[in-house]
């Protein structure tokens, strides 16, 4: 069973995105609420925000009509998908993700993690 943290950083190749709080983990998934946090400013942030923006209107899309959608419309992010987001917890250790992190309205996120679900003895330290 997975030891699930009050809260978590995401984090994207060493730059803030935001906190995860009201965290829980089921069937492979964490789910949290997102408070976005970046303050950051360039291309790289630039390319978060608008793939927040993009998440949570395609989300809104597939809620009013399961069939609109495409899971290709992301393809369009696949510079962001690279290995480079993690989360870290208050005593730093962290957590790869498989894949993006998807955001929907209402401040929700929801990710999966490489390998089994972090406990004491799967988490690391950034370093």
């Amino acid at each position: 069973m997975a030891n699930t943290p009050s809260t978590l950083e995401l984090w994207y190749n060493g730059l803030l995105v935001g906190r995860i709080t009201d965290i829980l983990y089921s069937d492979g998934t964490w789910f949290g609420l997102f408070d976005k946090t970046m303050t950051e400013k360039g291309r790289v942030a630039d390319r978060i925000n608008q793939y927040i923006t993009f998440s949570v209107d395609w989300n809104k899309r597939c809620e009013a009509d399961p069939d609109d959608p495409e899971p290709e419309d992301f393809d369009q992010y696949k510079d962001l998908d690279s290995g480079l987001w993690y989360t870290q917890s208050p005593e730093g250790t962290t957590q790869r993700l498989d894949g993006l992190p998807l955001f929907s309205e209402g401040n929700e996120i929801s990710w999966s993690t490489q390998g089994a679900p972090p406990n004491k003895n799967k988490l690391s330290r950034q370093g």
